[in-house]
């Protein structure tokens, strides 16, 4: 009898002990397998959070402009650089799931300038005074595109553009302590249409739960330009005079090429 009873003693504990530790293990499993549903979950929801359609974009991106014809000759005729650099950004709407949109584009072509500087003496002080002159060509247009989504990471693209080429050169004198003392410059504008094409591909998305995406892309564009008829002007400079040249252009073609990174959302 006292033997029975020692044992019973014995297994009492020992049969809480296994029951927690049971249900310990009971837990973890319960908790793992809810990890993992979550997991799955999430995954599923990310995926579907991918492939929702974005309507808004803009960018901007490096830009490169190659004169075409009579455009090149006269800025050659000119002595003006017949290529030109600088910078341009676009903001646009696609009608998605129709892969159809418009776009508003903007930038700036420099096509060759000057700084000249010399120092004079002023009272105690010494005066800078420099001569500054730029050649631009600022681009506006409005273009619609067919640009469909391929599986959310190419985005492929064709437009018809309109709009207007702005021709700037300017020349400006100033004076370390005084600003901007003399300055003058020609203008003058022309219509332009055309035709482009492009691609964007993917660089990554940025979710946030429960429901945003935002997409980042690098873009790809050409575009030919056709100008008409304007005037085209440049200047030169001395450390005392300056000279502006202009000349008549029936044709002001250009062919554009511009790399950067649009964001979607």
């Amino acid at each position: 009898m006292h033997t029975s009873l020692t044992a019973l003693r014995i297994a009492m504990p020992l049969s809480r002990h296994l029951g927690l530790w049971f249900a310990m293990i009971g837990c973890i499993i319960a908790g793992v397998g809810t990890a993992v549903a979550q997991e799955e979950v999430d995954e599923a929801l990310i995926a579907k959070i991918k492939k929702t359609y974005l309507r808004g974009q803009f960018g901007g991106g490096f830009l490169v402009g190659n004169p075409q014809g009579a455009y090149r000759d006269s800025l050659r005729s000119l002595g003006a650089p017949n290529v030109g650099y600088g910078f341009a950004f676009t903001g646009g709407y696609i009608f998605h799931p129709i892969p159809v949109g418009f776009t508003i584009d903007g930038g700036v072509l420099f096509m060759g300038g000057d700084t000249k500087e010399r120092i004079e003496p002023s009272g105690f002080f010494r005066d800078t005074i420099q001569v500054s002159t730029q050649t631009s060509v600022i681009p506006l247009s409005v273009s619609f595109r067919v640009q469909p989504d391929v599986e959310t990471w190419l985005y492929p693209y064709a437009e018809v553009i309109g709009g207007v080429n702005l021709y700037m050169s300017r020349y400006s004198v100033s004076r370390s302590n005084l600003g901007e003392v003399a300055s003058d410059s020609r203008s003058d504008a022309g219509w332009t249409y055309g035709l482009g094409a492009g691609m964007a591909v993917k660089l990554a998305d940025m979710i946030t739960l429960p429901d945003e995406l935002q997409r980042i892309t690098v873009d790809l564009r050409f575009r030919y330009i056709v100008g008409g008829q304007t005037q085209v002007s440049t200047v030169t400079a001395t450390d005392q005079t300056y000279e502006f040249k202009t000349a008549n252009v029936e044709t002001t073609d250009i062919v554009t090429a511009l790399i950067g990174f649009t964001f979607q959302f």
